[in-house]
């Protein structure tokens, strides 16, 4: 059993141990018949954009997706848009040989969600909510009042995926200072919801910042300046 971070360096066990008790991380177990091994994923990240990058990304968003950059904006990524042709009729589990399995879910499914998202999130949110993909199949951008956007230059990838492993997609929230959150995995409802809402942030950041580079020591830009 080999055991990898999520910066895809090999680590002991004791460390991958450590980190996901950490509850900052999960795990994924892959086989692949001559090696087995366990790789760690980040559950959320707090940063925020240097001036340059920020005014790039917000300069792209408003003037290619029609994007307010002026409020919240929450950003649910999927890599793939799909034709409607390529989802299967009816909701289904598919069984691998491995034992895993995994659920399919019918174009009415997709749509059933998207809607409840939306609904969910102007019940909860300030701001707005949009739906991002980089690859499209032949989906069209609008279905009703559901819309999908492009992300142009794959700049909210390069910016803010950090491999996930998530197929059902990831989301950032962008704050107009440049503050953002990335979250790629289920974690506390409260914490969840009060980093959407950029609630007692400086608090956050920080308390997040302390776990973090206590447990990536090397990550840390305080302590290694040059990014040795």
């Amino acid at each position: 059993m080999q055991y990898i971070d999520e910066g895809l360096a090999v680590i002991s066990k004791k460390e991958f141990k450590k980190k996901l008790k950490s509850d900052l991380y999960y795990a994924y177990e892959y086989d692949l018949d001559t090696v087995l091994y366990k790789r760690l994923y980040v559950k959320y990240f707090l940063g925020k954009l240097d001036p340059l990058s920020r005014h790039q990304l917000f300069s792209l968003l408003t003037r290619r997706n029609n994007v307010d950059t002026t409020q919240n904006m929450v950003i649910h990524y999927q890599d793939t848009l799909k034709a409607k042709e390529s989802f299967p009729r009816r909701d289904e589990i598919v069984w691998n040989k491995d034992g895993t399995h995994k659920h399919l879910i019918s174009y009415n499914t997709f749509i059933k969600g998207h809607k409840r998202c939306n609904s969910t999130y102007r019940k909860k949110y300030k701001g707005k909510l949009y739906h991002f993909y980089n690859f499209n199949t032949g989906h069209p951008e609008q279905y009703k009042d559901l819309i999908w956007y492009k992300d142009h230059l794959k700049m909210l990838r390069r910016l803010f995926y950090n491999n996930s492993n998530n197929k059902n997609g990831w989301s950032v929230t962008l704050f107009p200072n440049g503050d953002y959150f990335i979250k790629n995995w289920s974690m506390d409802p409260k914490l969840a919801e009060e980093l959407q809402n950029h609630t007692n942030w400086e608090q956050h950041l920080s308390n997040f910042k302390s776990r973090y580079y206590r447990l990536n020591p090397q990550l840390n830009p305080v302590e290694n300046p040059s990014g040795s």
